[in-house]
């Protein structure tokens, strides 16, 4: 199914392979992601030192620390990162993180001036595909020239690709051509001409050179105004067969779905609307051709779809809506700042500026170890911002956090191990620990294997009310299928 093959080597290359996964890396190395998100510069300075030591011995590098820094806001963290390690190639991958903003930008660009001239294709490209127009606005100001060039692509064919209509707009003024073919012999005209999308060539052809076929597409593809069609939908489930369709007003669209993406077009027809895969290799002045063709209705808030001879239902989704690894989500990693139990014997836990308020009577009847994740597991979306309400945290009992891993010794017994037991710490009725064992929930929004999930152990000097002296609760560490699939590659 996958045929779009021109600017698919550059995702890996501006955002990298996957996000960190901190469960996996080194304690030292996890300590400097966390410095860098919470703003510890001390901890930074005193494990670099002045960065004339011997840098194969480093846990990480410095600009490996940039997306935790723009996570946290944490613009004095990036500007130290930039000018103790001002490797242009890696920083300018970091302007294809959504946390990036022209604040961060003009601070590395200030450490690093180089970026003006080194990876320029680079860092637009990530720019446009993260659609910041705001950021491609500034970097073009700042005098960024792009090129012509294969890998990366020039960023107007990533623009015209992603349909990124304000970037495009931006690059034009300031002399991008979108007539120059490019190293994959075709230009941005050519690729608007490719998907027959009216809108794209009405923007790109500023020389009125193609009017013919813009009064075309206009003529057999143009749906009427208002139609319920247009927008992103989706059907995203467990396992294997995920699928999205994204419908623009101008009659054309993206398939994306475990396996790649096509284009299609559209032909409204009434109440229904007959859609076509297109498929073929973009070169200037080649036609794409139909692949296969589906009948498509809008019923009630789905968009029900005629495929092999069965019906399929997606529902609309909101492209607005936070990235599966946006901070506003949930965080990359967990930490802990403050725990406390209130007098109501409500157990209050603050992760990462929000807090969650659970009743201990809860967690007591709950089980184990049957439904002990779904019942008493939390999700980000949970979470109150903020901090535990003062008036709240001054009368409760404070509980310390120990970040020494435990384990529930044949569900009997709290332990660091099989010979040493878990300990209150000294002076406090309540310690919390994270929990060491392996724990997955499994639902209709996780991976067919399940989803990991961060446990904690709360530990009592006294007996709770199900006879232990300890309780779990989780926090859903993975939400994997909550996006469509990328398209159109």
């Amino acid at each position: 199914m996958k045929t779009l093959t021109l600017l698919s080597a550059i995702v890996l290359a501006i955002f990298g392979s996957r996000p960190v996964s901190y469960a996996d890396m080194p304690k030292q190395k996890a300590e400097l992601y966390d410095a860098a998100y919470s703003g510890d510069i001390d901890f930074l300075r005193g494990t670099f030192g002045d960065g004339k030591g011997d840098k194969t011995k480093w846990p990480a590098f410095p600009s490996d620390l940039i997306g935790e820094a723009l996570a946290g806001h944490q613009y004095e963290i990036i500007q130290w990162c930039a000018a103790a390690d001002p490797d242009a190639n890696k920083l300018s991958g970091w302007f294809g993180s959504k946390q990036m903003d022209v604040k961060a930008a003009k601070i590395i660009f200030d450490q690093v001036p180089s970026l003006k001239t080194n990876s320029v294709n680079k860092t637009l490209d990530g720019a446009i595909m993260i659609d910041n127009p705001e950021l491609v606005k500034w970097l073009l100001e700042s005098g960024l020239k792009p090129t012509n060039e294969r890998t990366p692509p020039a960023p107007l064919l990533v623009a015209t690709q992603m349909r990124r209509m304000e970037s495009i707009s931006l690059l034009l003024q300031h002399g991008a051509d979108p007539y120059e073919m490019s190293a994959d012999r075709i230009s941005p005209v050519g690729m608007a001409i490719a998907f027959e999308s009216s809108s794209l060539l009405k923007l790109l052809d500023k020389d009125k050179k193609y009017s013919a076929e813009l009064a075309k597409f206009e003529k057999e593809l143009l749906p009427s105004k208002g139609t319920p069609f247009v927008g992103t939908w989706a059907d995203l489930h467990e396992g294997f067969g995920s699928m999205s369709f994204t419908l623009y007003p101008d009659g054309t669209g993206d398939v994306g779905s475990d396996v790649g993406g096509m284009l299609c077009i559209w032909k409204q027809s009434g109440e229904t609307a007959k859609l076509t895969l297109m498929q073929g290799q973009l070169i200037e002045g080649t036609k794409l051709v139909e692949n296969e063709s589906v009948e498509m209705k809008v019923d009630g808030d789905m968009l029900v779809m005629s495929m092999g001879g069965q019906d399929r239902q997606l529902k609309k989704f909101d492209t607005k809506t936070p990235s599966e690894q946006s901070v506003e989500r949930r965080p990359l990693y967990l930490r802990v700042e403050k725990v406390c139990i209130s007098p109501a014997n409500d157990l209050y836990v603050q992760i990462n500026g929000r807090f969650i308020k659970t009743s201990i009577a809860h967690l007591t009847s709950v089980q184990e170890p049957a439904d002990a994740i779904a019942k008493k597991m939390f999700r980000w979306s949970e979470f109150q911002k903020g901090q535990i309400p003062q008036s709240i945290a001054t009368n409760s009992i404070d509980v310390p956090f120990v970040d020494n891993h435990t384990d529930g010794y044949f569900q009997d017994k709290l332990a660091f191990d099989f010979t040493h037991d878990a300990e209150i710490k000294t002076g406090s009725d309540f310690t919390l620990f994270p929990y060491g064992s392996n724990n997955y929930y499994h639902g209709s929004d996780t991976d067919k294997f399940g989803d990991q999930v961060d446990g904690f152990a709360l530990l009592s000097n006294k007996p709770f009310a199900n006879e232990k002296n300890w309780l779990l609760f989780f926090f859903l560490k993975t939400k994997s299928y909550d996006l469509p699939r990328p398209s159109p590659w």
